[in-house]
């Protein structure tokens, strides 16, 4: 895989009185997913953005601050927002179509109808098309009360993925919270291979086994949650004394380097370990601050110690949804 950069625009001064957005895309790397389509390696999340929120914190994210990738799923419940916010960016000029990279998500309850939920993705994001389109959790809609499990193969809803990319409703189909078991089992079988695999990986859940793996297999790895949980509503109790950002070794870097805590972390997410991230933030404060990241260099032996924080705390232990059972994930 391989890593370029998108060239930058003229400075100019926007009203927040920074460089132009232009200028901080010009700086995002892109990485190339498997299949060749090209994904910055910096973008916004959106999961737990309340609706009412949504469209002007990703409107301003576009055209303010250079943000050219959006992450969202059915799930999250603001793909209608977002779409607000693209018609607008698209109407104004700011950014075109092909410019922004837009990543939506199969929810569990709609295995047995990949292409309709795909489509009703679509015109919820007012789009023609997606750029990627990720099996959200890799297991099969269980009922909570019975057991009974939905008869929806991974074979079979693979396939209708396959179907969506080869009908050109999004330019790559990829994965989310797959372990390595079940990613081999995928590879047994699929024609067209996940483009990357979204899941929980931070300072204290590296997963160096598993990113080895990933890099043997050309299948690149995006870090959701890359700074660990700042707001989680399904709290794990194993871990939640645990705060990343206030981590000593953190703050010593933070320090050293003259940067905030976050910037050290996403840092080493992007330039060390080759992360794609995509960090929620509401604050224009953030959205400037997360662009200035490629700035700066931290030493190998630096970058080392972020790598030796790992405490295996895993933060996302289970899906917790109203309909559903608890389903333990391990990657």
């Amino acid at each position: 895989m391989q890593e370029k950069k998108v060239g930058a625009a003229a400075k100019t001064k926007n009203p927040y009185g920074i460089e132009s957005p232009s200028h901080f895309a010009g700086k995002v790397p892109m990485k190339e997913l498997l299949g060749g389509v090209l994904k910055p390696m910096l973008g916004m999340g959106t999961w737990l953005l309340s609706q009412d929120k949504t469209e002007q914190v990703v409107y301003r994210a576009v055209k303010d601050f250079g943000y050219r990738m959006i992450d969202t799923a059915k799930m999250y419940q603001n793909e209608e927002q977002i779409g607000k916010a693209l018609k607008r960016l698209f109407s104004e000029g700011v950014v075109k179509r092909e410019e922004i990279f837009i990543t939506s998500k199969l929810w569990l309850d709609g295995r047995g109808r990949v292409e309709q939920e795909l489509k009703e993705s679509l015109k919820r994001l007012q789009l023609d098309y997606l750029d990627s389109f990720i099996m959200h959790f890799m297991v099969p809609n269980v009922n909570k009360d019975t057991l009974a499990v939905e008869r929806n193969s991974l074979q079979d809803v693979w396939r209708d993925m396959e179907k969506c990319f080869k009908q050109g409703l999004t330019r790559s189909i990829g994965v989310s919270n797959c372990s390595t078991v079940m990613l081999m089992d995928l590879l047994s079988f699929c024609e067209i291979k996940p483009c990357s695999n979204q899941i929980e990986i931070h300072p204290y859940l590296v997963q160096h086994d598993v990113h080895e793996l990933h890099h043997e297999l050309g299948i690149p790895l995006e870090a959701y949650s890359p700074l660990n949980p700042q707001q989680d509503p399904f709290p794990n109790e194993k871990v939640k004394d645990l705060v990343l950002m206030n981590d000593q070794v953190l703050k010593g870097l933070s320090q050293k380097y003259g940067k905030s805590v976050a910037q050290i972390v996403l840092n080493w997410h992007v330039k060390y370990m080759r992360h794609i991230v995509f960090p929620r933030m509401t604050q224009d404060s953030h959205m400037k601050e997360n662009m200035e990241i490629f700035g700066f260099e931290m030493s190998e032996d630096d970058y080392k110690k972020v790598s030796c924080m790992n405490k295996n705390a895993r933060f996302y232990d289970k899906v917790p949804v109203q309909e559903f059972a608890w389903i333990p994930i391990t990657a």
